[in-house]
């Protein structure tokens, strides 16, 4: 078993590891696809439109910690569980793609399971920041900042190539194959790491959460926490940036 809590070089490779996964679907949905959509011939509005969908679920990042934090199971650690659920539903719904094998007349059903990866995705990301932020020292926060940025880079770099190349060789099918393939070898190497010593693998392990966990906040007390932080000066000029930055992207 190895314990998150106990070495930094696990902290560090954890974070890589698990913000590569998160890659995989970018790569894979919002670089080569697209790519692939367009030399199918479907127009540029259908491709744009398809990525605006696609990306929708990363808006809610905002409401998955306050989800996160009321709904827990400290005996196998307070974020595991949600790496855990995302990822192995991040796996099978890149699998799933394989129901679509006519991307251009089935493009609403390719758009719904590439939001839904999406969705899982971005659920996966806000878990992993959390446990980061709960195990994390201050003192390694600049380290695993890098380390989770890298191995996001090399997932969706990575990602972007292998699949640019398979979308064009062997189709969607099998290219969705592989990266479901891969997002699950991630899922079940996270398995059998812990956050804190003593913790459970699996919810029917031997195992029970550490002493100095806290009880979960209320409902009422998320939903106060959540818009004093919205309605911040900080937050206010943030979310515009990113908002002209976005629309710049665009």
């Amino acid at each position: 078993m190895m314990v998150l809590s106990k070495s930094p070089r696990l902290r560090f490779l954890t974070g890589a590891t698990l913000y590569f996964a998160q890659g995989i679907p970018r790569g894979l949905l919002n670089v080569a696809m697209p790519a692939w959509l367009a030399s199918q011939g479907l127009g540029a509005g259908a491709i744009a439109s398809y990525l605006a969908i696609i990306i929708l679920p990363w808006v809610f990042k905002l409401f998955w910690g306050p989800l996160m934090d009321r709904f827990q199971f400290p005996a196998m650690g307070l974020r595991r569980p949600w790496i855990l659920g995302a990822q192995f539903g991040m796996s099978i719904a890149l699998c799933s793609l394989v129901w679509v094998e006519d991307p251009m007349q089935q493009l609403g059903l390719m758009t719904a399971l590439a939001t839904l990866i999406q969705a899982f995705a971005s659920i996966q990301d806000v878990a992993t920041d959390g446990m980061a932020i709960d195990l994390v020292p201050e003192e390694e926060h600049g380290r695993i900042n890098g380390f989770m940025t890298f191995g996001k880079a090399i997932g969706w770099a990575s990602a972007a190539a292998v699949s640019g190349v398979f979308l064009t060789q062997v189709g969607l099918g099998t290219t969705a194959l592989l990266a479901g393939a891969v997002s699950l070898l991630v899922f079940f190497w996270f398995l059998f790491v812990t956050e804190r010593e003593g913790e459970r693998l699996l919810p029917w392990s031997d195992g029970e959460h550490a002493d100095d966990v806290a009880e979960p906040p209320t409902v009422k007390f998320l939903l106060g926490a959540l818009n004093q932080v919205l309605w911040s000066r900080t937050s206010v000029i943030v979310t515009l940036v990113l908002f002209f930055f976005g629309l710049m992207s665009g």
